[in-house]
């Protein structure tokens, strides 16, 4: 993730990703996903992004109970 940010200073990089720590050093996090065949994408700053996961992990976290 290191070297990406790094390099990142001169180009653009697109990732794939299910990693945190990849996300954790992006500059923007775009997501898609499928529903009856739709396609839907969201983009995100990273800010925003994480805001939304805390709210998934608490939400998931409360339906465990």
């Amino acid at each position: 993730a290191d070297l990406i940010k790094e390099a990142s200073k001169d180009s653009q990089f697109i990732v794939i990703t299910l990693r945190d720590v990849m996300m954790a050093n992006a500059d923007k996090i775009i997501g898609v996903s499928m529903r009856n065949g739709i396609s839907r994408v969201v983009s995100l700053s990273l800010e925003k992004a994480m805001e939304y996961l805390e709210k998934a992990r608490a939400k998931n976290a409360n339906a465990a109970i």
